[in-house]
């Protein structure tokens, strides 16, 4: 009954989500996270009501599965974050959205795989569990000597939050606890790092001196910039130095300026709470077939955003026809022509190469198809319309002060960044729109290919 229930939910998340990426190229977080929420909940409950850890277990394990992919694809640019989130909840749904799909692993080869990933994973945790206690307790001893010495009183409670989190966390790796309450502890440790104040991971580092002139747009500087012409507050660093104020500093001649050396906190962090899942979440069939549907997902995801590029390839050469001769020299046109028949032709007869031989076109129609991006893709959008996570191509300059690159915006324009340009907007009267890079809406093929999954 449950697996209907989430069935349901997923479908109607998987129509709010595609309706809003269609409409407005933009997924709102509450979208997002309350499907997350909710699945998770529900897993929670039927946990309870069954008297047994699987339902969180597993849903945790589609849950941290999704996020490592979305992640892995959000930062590679293949798609936006809201992607990436939506298919945090849909990762936590993969348990019970299995029973409305076949076996995807074959009953012959699932022995073979559940122990080789299972003797893997055993070697993963026992050496990981070492390596991560021993970096703990590094950074323990370095938090202590740095509570030793005066500090900010923000600063000192940061690093004393992060201290208890760490032992919490090294506690965890100490002693064998049921998962369920290894779950429990870890949920407590993250909670605390959560409701922590924005800057806790800043609050471990080293001060050194540099010289101005090798100053980077990332350093973080650890006290106001003062000179006979300049002030800047430390609190304008705390995100690092802003490409115009950096600037105006490397033409100051003050020699060396005090910067902090930040740990990663963060990454540790995220390094325990990863180990952590992979403890309390043990590897058995039921979890590679998790894997294999979600794969499935997102290879038919990507076949049917591909199908979407092509037509639009197409409809744009239909309407374009002077602008497509433009961007093709002669001999281009006749070497794809060319390439396109000889390949047609080998196919037919090396059948057993036909799969190769297509892999080969298909990568050659790839190269081809970016030199449409510029002409479908790249276009002027009011700096009004502009959200979150639009990709920038252009830099931002201002009476010929450059306050940001092309560079800073690969993942994204982000919401301080995006606040940032609209206040030197209003400054200068011509930074009205902005060119960005748009694509298709990728939560429709999504939605897509899941109903194929089911139907097929």
């Amino acid at each position: 009954m449950i697996s209907y229930v989430v069935l349901s939910i997923t479908l109607f998340f998987f129509t709010i989500a595609s309706l809003e990426d269609f409409k407005k190229k933009e997924i709102y977080d509450y979208i997002n996270f309350l499907y997350a929420i909710i699945i998770l909940s529900l897993a929670i409950i039927h946990s309870l009501y069954s008297h047994s850890f699987d339902p969180i277990k597993y849903a945790g394990f589609g849950l941290i599965l999704s996020f490592l992919m979305g992640g892995i694809l959000y930062l590679l640019g293949i798609w936006g974050g809201g992607d990436a989130k939506f298919l945090i909840g849909f990762g936590a749904s993969l348990p019970y959205l299995l029973e409305f799909s076949s076996t995807l692993v074959p009953a012959q080869a699932s022995n073979f795989l559940l122990n080789s990933v299972s003797n893997f994973m055993s070697i993963i945790i026992s050496i990981s569990t070492i390596y991560i206690i021993i970096i703990n307790c590094f950074v323990m001893f370095l938090l202590l000597l740095f509570l030793t010495k005066k500090r900010e009183r923000q600063v000192t409670l940061n690093a004393l939050t992060l201290l208890v989190i760490l032992i919490l966390l090294t506690m965890g790796f100490f002693f064998q606890v049921d998962p369920f309450l290894l779950f429990l502890w870890g949920f407590f440790a993250f909670a605390i790092s959560f409701f922590s104040d924005d800057y806790l991971m800043d609050s471990l580092y080293l001060r050194v001196k540099k010289k101005t002139k090798f100053l980077e747009n990332s350093d973080v500087l650890d006290s106001d910039f003062k000179t006979k012409e300049l002030f800047y507050s430390q609190s304008t660093f705390n995100e690092g130095i802003p490409r115009n104020v950096l600037e105006e500093i490397k033409k100051t001649n003050k020699q060396n300026v005090v910067v902090r050396k930040l740990f990663p906190m963060g990454m540790l962090l995220l390094l325990n709470f990863i180990l952590y899942g992979i403890k309390i979440l043990s590897i058995d069939i039921k979890n590679l077939e998790m894997m294999a549907f979600l794969l499935k997902f997102l290879l038919l995801s990507f076949l049917v955003g591909g199908v979407l590029i092509m037509c639009m390839i197409v409809i744009f050469v239909i309407r374009n026809t002077h602008k497509v001769k433009k961007l093709f020299s002669k001999n281009q046109k006749y070497l794809f022509f060319a390439i396109t028949v000889l390949l047609i032709v080998l196919s037919l007869f090396y059948t057993k190469y036909a799969l190769i031989l297509s892999l080969a076109y298909l990568y050659y129609f790839f190269k081809i198809s970016k030199l449409f991006e510029n002409s479908m893709f790249v276009l002027k959008k009011p700096l009004s319309s502009l959200v979150p996570g639009d990709w920038i191509m252009q830099d931002i300059v201002v009476k010929d002060k450059v306050y940001f690159k092309v560079e800073d915006f690969k993942l994204g324009v982000e919401e301080e960044q995006l606040q940032k340009i609209k206040d030197l907007s209003k400054k200068n009267p011509s930074l009205k729109s902005i060119l960005i890079k748009d694509g298709i809406a990728f939560l429709p093929p999504m939605f897509g290919a899941f109903i194929l999954l089911l139907i097929l």
